[in-house]
């Protein structure tokens, strides 16, 4: 989050079960987003995460989503290929709905506001298009878990950084 929601081309599968709204994301990750909507708040001190801690709650056919505590590693994503290290303060608000004309396209208003990268609020809207004459299963995706670590840029950014590999895939000792 936000990346998954800004930029992911793969397939996602939407359950509304009672208190709860969840996504499932193909592939880049296996992705699974929960979005709480049985009234609860925010914890006080969210333990961060990539998709953060979010709820939301039913105006009519939108759902509106509040999302705090994600990992301040996670990026910004402005595409596939480029983002920026959110650092730690990121809040983003999305209204989720279907459009008024055609019910296969699904419109994810978002406001991003970030105030140590970003001067002001970021809004867009990303476009999901339903399939109804294709049957898909969202397979799960591959794991990079431990080829990365936490570090920072040069300049004091939260990223994550390859971990050096031998020829034959071992870790190498840190220097």
């Amino acid at each position: 989050m936000p990346a998954w929601m800004l930029v992911t081309h793969n397939s996602m599968e939407v359950l509304y079960t009672p208190g709860r709204v969840t996504l499932l994301g193909e592939s880049d990750g296996a992705r699974l987003r929960r979005i709480y909507t049985d009234g609860r708040k925010h914890p006080e001190d969210p333990d961060p995460t990539f998709h953060g801690h979010s709820i939301g709650h039913w105006e009519g056919d939108t759902l509106v989503v509040d999302t705090i505590g994600v990992l301040p590693q996670t990026l910004i994503a402005i595409n596939e290929a480029a983002g920026h290290p959110n650092n730690g303060d990121m809040h983003i608000k999305e209204r989720i709905h279907l459009d008024e004309k055609n019910k296969d396209i699904l419109l994810v208003d978002l406001e991003i506001t970030a105030p140590k990268v970003l001067t002001k609020t970021w809004k867009t809207t990303r476009i999901f298009f339903r399939q109804r004459a294709r049957i898909y299963d969202i397979v799960e995706g591959v794991c990079q878990e431990g080829y990365f670590r936490p570090a920072k840029d040069k300049f004091g950014n939260e990223v994550f950084v390859p971990i050096e590999h031998a020829v034959g895939g071992n870790r190498v000792p840190p220097k």
